[in-house]
């Protein structure tokens, strides 16, 4: 039976007959091939497989089987990994494919240039017949595909026979010849080795074993420890008794602050009050929302220390550890991370207060590791199989607070005086790194609290935001940083936000403000 060519578009509306002007390839002369690039050998080595294949039957049979075993998780045929094997009568598929080639040095230019030369055969199930386990291979005719451009060229027998729209998909027998990209070069060859080669991901190797395999790389994650996740809440003991009391007073009343009563001793009944200059806010713990911040993996300058680097790979030849085991292998991570606070204040009258508060950590005092990644791969299925590696990553780190505990430096004597001081401050954070400096330009609305009438106890002006009318003006601000430094977001801490949100078992949880990449826990403290 002969095999009928056609085409089945995504549209499902167009069926074509693929016209077939055939024209033959003249001989490559020595010139060309010296000069053969990796397009061009793509699309010769798609002529001679298409000629090959439609006349050897046990190559086609071969590729079938090839393809079947999915070594890469698809159905490719790694063309470095099979081309010498055996297909039929001591013919490896290298000599078969040199019986179809005019010149013996076109294959092996094409060999060196395409070192990832890949055959797909794919799987069109989905909307056509075709597909690996059903094709019948005792039908010669195998249209070979290869990109060239915008175009997928069709080769029949040697022969380019037309060409497929980028909406049409065969339904026919069809080979694709292409990169794989799931390998990847791991070692060039040499005069005395051959090349060797690594999968892009574990993910891709076909050798697991049928019950583990798994596209999702969890599957690999051994959970090794319990690891309590972060809470925003803080026993008592951690908090000044002032803003414990501010809670109980306010709560989360409407119109009720509770920093009027921390800093100025409002209450329902006391509509004013003297500043108490012994308390101050702190920027108390801090906490990376995940461990996926370019600011803990980046390079810094080459040959220095990463930021957030790994330390450790730990492999084990041919045993797989069991989990008492795993907690004992030394996992640590290196690196500081210097984290910059650029604290923004509107002083009234139209300037600014504009310092940085500095905080370096070690990124294992941000992190838990709460589990490890267990791999069992063939990094190259020619010199190394069998092996299992465990590795932290990103996947492996569950944030944690870190205490800083460090005055934030608003306005003049870190004082929160509001007349004086807007009541929003606003907050940027980076992830510093040397490099090439440069400015940010900025405006923002100022707010300070004025009273109407001037009343003065002991040469102190009683307020609060509480009091009386509020101005407001727009102020400039510039922040110096680098080109290699992180972006880490900003915030606005606002007078006016509560510092307790609830209490529950005897702990409070706290008002937490977020950059979206890093968590604060701002509040007030007593000096």
């Amino acid at each position: 039976m002969k095999t009928t060519f056609k085409l089945i578009c995504l549209a499902f509306v167009t069926i074509g007959i693929i016209g077939c002007a055939k024209s033959e390839l003249n001989e490559a002369k020595s010139s060309e091939i010296a000069t053969m690039d990796a397009e061009s050998a793509k699309k010769e080595f798609a002529r001679i497989l298409s000629k090959a294949v439609y006349n050897e039957p046990s190559l086609r049979a071969f590729i079938k089987m090839e393809a079947l075993k999915q070594f890469d998780r698809d159905y490719d045929v790694f063309y470095p990994s099979v081309k010498d094997k055996i297909v039929i009568d001591g013919l490896s598929f290298h000599d078969l494919l040199l019986k179809y080639c005019e010149n013996p040095e076109v294959l092996e230019k094409i060999e060196k240039n395409m070192p990832l030369l890949n055959l797909l055969v794919p799987d069109y199930s989905w909307i056509s017949n075709f597909c690996p386990e059903t094709w019948d291979v005792t039908e010669p005719e195998v249209a070979v595909l290869c990109k060239d451009n915008d175009y997928i060229n069709i080769s029949l027998n040697g022969t380019k026979v037309g060409e497929l729209d980028c909406d049409e998909i065969p339904d026919f027998p069809v080979i694709v010849v292409k990169n794989n990209e799931r390998v990847r070069v791991l070692k060039n060859a040499t005069k005395s080795s051959e090349m060797e080669y690594e999968f892009v991901d574990a993910a891709f190797d076909g050798s697991i074993d049928a019950d583990t395999k798994a596209l999702d790389w969890e599957n690999y994650y051994v959970n090794i420890y319990d690891i309590e996740p972060a809470t925003d809440y803080l026993p008592s003991s951690e908090i000044d008794a002032n803003v414990i009391r501010a809670y109980n007073i306010f709560g989360r009343q409407n119109g009720r602050y509770q920093r009027d009563n921390i800093y100025y001793g409002m209450t329902n009944d006391i509509a004013s009050g003297i500043l108490n200059i012994n308390m101050r806010e702190f920027l108390y713990k801090i906490k990376f929302v995940n461990a996926f911040s370019n600011a803990i993996y980046d390079s810094t300058i080459e040959g220095s220390s990463r930021d957030g680097y790994f330390t450790g790979e730990y492999e084990n030849k041919g045993k797989q550890k069991n989990i008492d085991e795993l907690r004992g292998l030394d996992f640590r991570i290196e690196g500081n991370l210097e984290l910059r606070f650029n604290v923004i204040c509107g002083i009234y009258g139209g300037t600014t207060s504009n310092t940085k508060l500095v905080v370096t950590v070690p990124v294992k005092d941000l992190f838990t590791i709460n589990k490890v990644l267990v791999e069992k791969r063939e990094k190259s299925w020619i010199v190394w199989r069998n092996k299992y590696v465990y590795k932290i990553d990103s996947n492996c780190l569950v944030p944690k607070w870190y205490v800083v505990n460090k005055q934030l430096p608003i306005s003049i004597g870190n004082l929160w005086n509001l007349r004086t001081s807007s009541s929003v401050v606003r907050i940027f954070v980076e992830e510093f790194d040397a490099g090439e400096e440069y400015t940010i330009h900025g405006v923002y609305t100022s707010t300070y609290s004025s009273t109407a009438g001037t009343e003065i106890t002991d040469g102190n002006v009683k307020n609060g935001y509480g009091t009386d009318k509020t101005e407001t003006e727009q102020v400039e601000y510039t922040i110096k940083t680098t080109n290699q430094s992180d972006d880490l977001g900003d915030v606005y801490l606002d007078y006016l936000d509560p510092v307790i949100l609830s209490t529950n078992g005897g702990k409070y949880k706290m008002n937490i403000y977020s950059t979206g990449t890093i968590d604060m826990m701002i509040m007030p403290k007593r000096i």
